[in-house]
């Protein structure tokens, strides 16, 4: 009997057991199935958030609207593996899942397409182009196979539900059966219930992780709405649409605050056309009714008086939906440009008070150079007769008092010539009438004859002027050797003019590594000197035109204060640089660089 009772008890904790087994698949196939749906909804909200972005981003063609596409692009892949993982166990469901993955391939592809569209040839071919349709369709197709996977994972539920309410009873049923047995059957009771408690808290578990995802995407979507509400008020923009037929019209919060009128009520589209001032009017309404009619898409800048009576310049933006071959709404944005109409306009007046004022500056400054040309050639006329004359008079027999007042007269007439010729040059390089001609010339040579000219005056005030050339300055150079002379003869001049003793030495070096094919070698040429110097300070104002350091300078030595200016024009006509170094007392040289083709061989 004992054994009897030892076995019916072991067949009854067998039987039990296997019962409970059951119960615990099932449960375990209950929380798999929700965990299956959940990623499903999951991965269908991303591809809905795809297309939200697509959309905005297609209307507004603004690139803050593609958040929600640029969610979907960077975790569909993530969600389709989880996915596939899930379901790698079960033949049915994963065969439908294995048909997701072209699919979300395929909208990626397109949606992206339509947005790449959208940014190289604008919202009227995107919204026209075969991706557009496409992407419908390819929509409709996922959520097909979505509603599937549901659909599968819903019956899943319910018979597994069953199974575990039949199961149930049995268990009820065998412990009536083994009621002698007691003390085993508790055991097993014992241990099956604890181990039912793991399994149904497991699947609590599982459901409410899937209902708190649901709930977090649930929120972060109401996140997105809020944070796009706000920034279309901070950019004053918002959306609108009208459907067709029945002419409905769908405001956003935004363009309500545009009219200045309640969101409660909704205008009729022919009272919200009535907003725009008459002189804009006409121009909307055959925008909105081209649209209705044929289809496309409109662009407009409009004056619009508010339900307040302010006037005001928006953007209106609009295109016609079309789906089956029929338009079913238009649909836009709508923005209030006031400020930057505003802007624009004083910018307007501003250019034109820019224009006006450089014109001016260039009138005055073409007839200053003008007035300095006339001028310069009217005394230069009579000075050089009045050269000649006084050479004319030095060649006749006069007692010493009267050479000594014709040199000083000859000295005063040069001096006051020099002038006039650096003015009429300056004038002329304002003017851009100066130019080079480039011709072969002996550079040895010319450096040599300019500063023998300036030798008699050297020796006459107990200086010593001397000549250093480089090696490689033998033969002919391409260059304007007038201009070169004149550059040479106006730093010479000003080194004669400031030093007092000392010496006076001009240099020409070649400049190692700077040999080009085409503008040939590179000399550096400089004139240096000891006398009074010139502070650090004053250095970036010697090159200006009528400048020198102070006034004090002018009257002790005389000079317009154009012959630094003018050498540093011809310098970049001919294609070098100039610059100087000097110190107070320390003397001053002035140097410039210049390219030097020689003539082929």
């Amino acid at each position: 009997m004992l054994c009897l009772m030892v076995v019916f008890a072991v067949a009854a904790a067998a039987y039990s057991w296997r019962i409970n087994r059951q119960l615990a698949s099932d449960y375990a196939a209950v929380t798999h199935a929700y965990a299956v749906a959940g990623q499903v909804e999951a991965l269908m909200n991303r591809v809905t958030d795809g297309e939200t972005g697509e959309r905005g981003y297609l209307i507004t063609g603004r690139e803050n609207y593609l958040e929600p596409y640029n969610t979907f692009a960077g975790t569909i892949d993530h969600l389709y593996t989880e996915l596939a993982a899930l379901t790698a166990n079960e033949p049915v469901q994963h065969q439908q899942v294995l048909l997701l993955q072209p699919l979300l391939l395929a909208r990626r592809n397109e949606l992206q397409a339509i947005i790449d569209l959208r940014r190289s040839s604008g919202l009227d071919i995107a919204r026209t182009s075969a991706s557009f349709d496409l992407g419908k369709s390819l929509h409709d197709r996922i959520r097909a196979v979505v509603s599937i996977l549901i659909g599968n994972e819903t019956r899943t539920i319910g018979i597994r539900n069953a199974d575990v309410a039949a199961a149930t009873t049995e268990s009820l049923a065998g412990a009536a059966l083994v009621a002698f047995a007691l003390a085993i059957l508790a055991a097993a009771t014992f241990i099956v219930g604890w181990r039912n408690k793991r399994t149904i808290a497991a699947a609590q578990l599982a459901i409410e992780r899937a209902d708190a995802e649901k709930q977090r995407l649930q929120q972060e979507l109401a996140h997105n709405f809020e944070l796009l509400a706000r920034v279309g008020e901070l950019a004053k923009i918002g959306g609108w649409e009208v459907e067709i037929p029945g002419n409905r019209v769908n405001w956003s919060r935004e363009v309500f605050r545009i009219h200045e009128i309640d969101s409660e009520v909704t205008p009729q589209i022919s009272q919200a056309l009535d907003f725009y001032a008459p002189e804009g009017r006409r121009q909307i309404q055959h925008a909105v009714e081209t649209a209705s009619k044929n289809g496309g898409t409109w662009d407009l800048e409009l004056p619009l008086i508010t339900a307040k009576g302010r006037r005001i310049w928006v953007r209106s933006l609009g295109l016609a939906v079309v789906h089956a071959g029929k338009i079913t709404k238009l649909e836009g944005a709508f923005q209030d440009i006031t400020e930057r109409k505003l802007a624009g306009e004083s910018l307007r007046l501003l250019n034109v008070e820019l224009v006006s004022a450089r014109d001016r500056a260039e009138a005055a400054s073409k007839a200053k150079s003008q007035f300095l040309a006339n001028m310069s050639h009217e005394i230069r006329t009579p000075m050089n007769a009045v050269l000649g004359m006084l050479q004319l008079l030095a060649q006749t027999e006069l007692i010493r008092r009267q050479h000594d007042y014709l040199d000083k007269a000859q000295s005063a007439a040069k001096s006051l010539l020099v002038i006039l010729n650096d003015i009429l040059d300056f004038s002329k390089i304002e003017q851009g009438k100066l130019s080079v001609t480039p011709m072969l010339c002996d550079l040895r040579l010319l450096v040599q004859e300019t500063a023998e000219l300036f030798t008699a005056q050297a020796e006459h005030k107990g200086l010593t002027l001397t000549v250093e050339l480089a090696p490689a300055l033998r033969g002919d150079f391409w260059i304007d050797s007038d201009r070169l002379r004149q550059v040479l003869n106006n730093l010479l001049s000003n080194a004669l003019k400031f030093t007092e003793t000392g010496t006076i030495t001009v240099q020409v070096t070649a400049i190692p590594g700077r040999a080009d094919i085409d503008l040939g070698f590179w000399f550096r040429f400089s004139v240096r000197d000891t006398g009074i110097g010139i502070p650090t300070d004053a250095h970036s104002r010697l090159f200006q035109s009528f400048t020198q350091v102070d006034g004090s300078t002018s009257r002790r030595f005389g000079g317009t204060g154009l012959g630094l200016a003018i050498s540093k024009r011809l310098v970049e006509l001919l294609g070098g640089q100039i610059g100087l170094e000097s110190s107070v007392g320390e003397g001053t040289e002035v140097w410039f660089e210049l390219p030097l083709p020689r003539p082929p061989l």
